[in-house]
Order: structure tokens, then sequence, then C-alpha cells
């Protein structure tokens, strides 16, 4: 197919470079002395100019064919603009994306009919859906509380949902109940803050009512699982606590073993008892809301234990990542001792010059969770991380494998036994 149809055959090169620039990371060290120094890793040089030239040639061809609206092109000009949104994400070029995401959203909505009789449009629009959730989820981690706080709805459109349900894209349709649970459970949650955390235009109660909806949409999700996709042996298993190790849950493939991660993610994210504990301003240590995000965060370590680390930074690339979900459910989670386990996993992860994983620094979401267990060691609780100010997401990964650069973050949790409620700005230190 892309050999008859030069706009995808550049874009398809453009992604092929772009993985492997960013897979074959090229060390630089800096520092003097052998107790000073550091290897400062970036993306391979040669691959990532490749990359760019191809990339640069795909978008004007996509543009010449867009202008000649031929209809036998409808599906091969979708893959190639597809194919450069996920090119723009891996890159973590945020506005690059909104550029092609806007593109890809008018050119579906003015050709759905065909594109929603042909296999092959719905097939893209599936993994269109995936990579709007997936860039969606990496920009609103690091964000400023304004910019969470304005996030409008991520439910699917009808017709969308319509065209999914017919070839059965379950991860697409969980990924819409994730992002969309993590939205509402986050805006709930700001709105409780200090005062001066600005209030949305949606309410508290209407957060948890909405909640609620999506709790149902994936109990439908969930009703439907094959049990070839299901953990291979039971989910009563050990926990010791003491050694900090969780039996692995062990799935038919890494692809199964993520989707009940997101399925696991967006039960903690539905957790309202810990919302409603929040609103009531009382510090209760065995309310049922912690057993419960308690219960669901050990499952998710279990998972993470039967995960391949190798499996996590190959296959996940285009997938929201096992340690961005991790890091964005340890706000929700009072047990330190899960927190550690998450700590010491990303930092081995670093040692072994695993730098980013579903497209998101490790190293950015260590500094997070030694953060959050810093306060958690000290009696507090912080549930929400920000920006001072909001960057739009950064410059970009394209001499890095960092998009952004700061040294500080603001911090919202409740203190120990007192309950009460605050926010700070705090430094931190992401080494790239």
């Amino acid at each position: 197919m892309a050999e008859e149809h030069e706009p995808l055959m550049q874009a398809l090169l453009a992604l092929s470079a772009c993985n492997m620039s960013r897979s074959l990371p090229e060390g630089t060290e800096r520092g003097t002395g052998a107790s000073h120094s550091h290897i400062t890793y970036r993306p391979r040089r040669d691959y990532l100019l490749s990359s760019q030239h191809y990339y640069g040639s795909a978008v004007k061809q996509i543009a010449r064919t867009i202008t000649k609206g031929t209809s036998s092109d409808q599906s091969h000009t979708l893959m190639a603009m597809v194919l450069c949104c996920l090119f723009e994400s891996a890159m973590g070029n945020f506005k690059g994306f909104a550029c092609h995401a806007q593109g890809v959203d008018t050119f579906i909505h003015t050709h759905l009919t065909p594109i929603s009789s042909d296999p092959i449009g719905r097939e893209l629009t599936e993994a269109w859906v995936l990579a709007k959730y997936h860039t969606w989820w990496l920009r609103i981690n690091f964000s400023s509380f304004s910019f969470q706080l304005s996030q409008g709805s991520l439910c699917l459109s009808p017709n969308i949902l319509s065209m999914l349900r017919s070839i059965n894209a379950r991860r697409a349709i969980l990924k819409s109940i994730l992002c969309e649970s993590y939205r509402l459970n986050n805006i709930a949650l700001l709105q409780l803050g200090p005062s001066g955390i600005k209030n949305s235009e949606v309410t508290f109660d209407e957060c948890l009512a909405s909640l609620q909806t999506e709790s149902k949409r994936l109990d439908e999700w969930h009703s439907t699982i094959p049990q070839s996709e299901l953990p291979i042996e039971s989910f009563s298993g050990f926990v010791d606590f003491e050694k900090e190790q969780y039996h692995p849950l062990v799935f038919k493939s890494h692809y199964f073993a993520m989707n009940y991660a997101y399925y696991v993610c967006s039960r903690i994210m539905q957790c309202t008892a810990l919302l409603r504990e929040l609103q009531s301003t009382r510090n209760q240590s065995f309310d049922p809301g912690r057993k419960e995000v308690n219960y669901w965060m050990t499952i998710l370590a279990r998972i993470t234990s039967g995960l391949d680390k190798q499996d996590c930074f190959r296959n996940n690339v285009y997938s929201i990542g096992i340690s961005s979900l991790l890091t964005a459910c340890l706000l929700r989670c009072h047990n330190i001792t899960i927190g550690r386990w998450i700590e010491n996993l990303l930092y081995e992860w670093t040692t072994s010059h695993i730098l980013e994983e579903g497209s998101f620094p490790v190293a950015q979401a260590l500094q997070a969770v030694r953060l959050i267990n810093e306060e958690k060691a000290a009696d507090s609780d912080i549930y929400a991380i920000a920006l001072p100010e909001d960057d739009g997401g950064g410059t970009g990964k394209f001499m890095s494998y960092h998009s952004q650069h700061f040294d500080e973050i603001v911090i919202t949790g409740r203190r120990g036994m007192s309950g009460r409620l605050y926010s700070e700005l705090v430094p931190i230190n992401i080494e790239g």
C-alpha cells in the first residue's frame, strides 16, 4: 500500500527513523573529574535528521493530496496523517500534534460515511483515537492547575463509538473511560484544594455523578473480556510487605496485561469514597475509600511485576506506559510501601538506561514518585502536582528525552493528623 502512495511512504519512513533515533541513544559525558561527571543521553543524530527530512516531505505531499481531493486516496491520506500524529506524539511536540489532530478530526468527519464503511478506515480511526488519548495523558500529567481544570469532556462521539464497536476496538474504548475518569477525578479533587486553586465549570457533585456513569461503562467493558485475556492464575496471591515484593499477575501477552493495567487504573480514578473523605476534611486512616484504592494499587503492582521491562520499552511507545500509570495512581494511594516499591522499580529502570517508556521520560516519573514518597514519610499526602506556569507541554524532545525543563512544581495535599489541605511550591531535580 505504501509503495503506491508517496505521502504514506514518507510518513512511514519518518516514523521508522524516529523510532530508531529514540531507541539507540547517544551518550555524552559532562562534568569534570570522575566523581562529578555524568553521561547525558540524546536521540541518535543521524536517524533523527533522516526522520525530520522524511517528515517534512510527508507533510508537503499530504497537503497536495488533500488539495486534489481524490476519493481513492482517502484511506491512504488518513493513514499518513495518523502516522504524522504518532510522530509528533513520540517527539513530545504537542503543538504539532494539535495541528495534525485537528486535521485528522476534520478529515474523518468530512468523509465519515466512506471511512466508516471501509474496514481500513475504521482501523485507522481506532489508531487515531488511541493516539489522541495517549497524547492527552502525556500532556496532562505535568501542566498547570488552570490547564487541568479547563479540560473538557473526553467522551467519544456516538459516530466514533459506533465505528469502534463495529471492529471490537476494546482498548480504544477502555482508554476513553480511563482518561475521562482521570479528568473528572482530578477536577473534583482540585476543587477541594486551597482557595488559590480556581473552580471549574463542572461542579464537584457533577464530577462524582459522571464518575458513576464511567464506572458503569467500565463494568460493561469488563463483562466482555474473553477468558484468554484475563490473568493466567488467580488474583489471590501473596504480598510480602516486609520485602516489598508483589507476586506477579501473568497474562498471555504484554498487550493483555497492559489492557488490564488500564482497567485497574480506571477503577482507582473512579474511587469516589476518597474524594468524599477529602470533602469532609476528616483524616480517617482506615476509611473504606483508602482500602479500595490500596486493593487496586496492589493489583496494579502485581501486574507490573509480571511485565518484562524491555516489552514496556518496546511495545508502549505509542501507548500510555506503565510508569506514568503508576505515577498518576500513586497520587491517590496512601500506602508508602507501594510508593517505595514503585520508586525502586523506576530507579532500576533508569540504571538500566531505559530513558523513556510510553513516550514519557522515566526520570521525570521517578522524581515525582520520590517527592510523593517524601511527603508520605512526613505524614502528608500529595494528591495533585502541577507546574507554576503552563509551558504548553514543553519544547519537544528533538535533541533529548525530555520535552519539559523545570526545577520546581506545585503540590497540593493534606497534612498528617490535622487533615489540613495545603498547596506549596517545591524544588524538583530532573536529570536528563
